[in-house]
């Protein structure tokens, strides 16, 4: 059996740092490159694999959200059922058939349930590795980014992510 690294946490919680220190290391299996160039926000670049983020933005807005709007937890099991197979498939091309690796993405803090009953499917030991930042401070940065949203609402997304990965911390550990 080999074992997948799931590392996810709200936006600006340093999930990429820690994915390029998986990245480092010789013995895993790390095919998320930077998946933008390093800036004033990120100097070392995002390090999310893109696959699984055209994953989770898909299983979000076929359940009627997004990154910034998330579907309820229901909705999202409801909209990944049609899609079983090519979910499998994409985390199989991330895989690139290695016995130890991963991948990160922020959003999983809303699809985990959906990618871990895949990851099973496809024999993998599921891991997830969560990173939790004060929600004001990851706020005041999502806000400092992204001027469409406000501190205010950046924070109440930060708290609802914490939520969902405590939840899936919780049931799933």
């Amino acid at each position: 059996m080999s074992k997948c690294f799931v590392v996810t946490g709200m936006h600006r919680s340093a999930t990429s740092l820690l994915a390029k220190a998986m990245h480092d290391q010789d013995n895993v299996s790390w095919p998320c490159m930077p998946t933008k160039k390093e800036d004033d926000n990120q100097p070392y670049g995002y390090w999310e694999s893109l696959k699984m983020v055209r994953v989770n933005e898909t299983l979000l807005r076929r359940a009627g959200g997004s990154w910034f709007k998330p579907p309820a937890e229901e909705a999202i099991l409801k909209a990944a059922e049609p899609h079983r197979k090519w979910i499998e498939g994409m985390l199989t091309k991330v895989k690139r058939g290695a016995d130890l690796w991963g991948f990160k993405d922020p959003r999983t803090c809303l699809t985990f349930p959906v990618l871990k009953e895949a990851l099973e499917q496809m024999g993998e030991e599921v891991h997830l590795v969560a990173i939790f930042r004060d929600p004001e401070k990851c706020g005041a940065s999502i806000a400092r980014m992204n001027r469409k949203i406000s501190q205010e609402q950046a924070a109440s997304l930060a708290r609802e992510y914490n939520r969902r990965l405590v939840k899936w911390m919780t049931a799933y550990t």
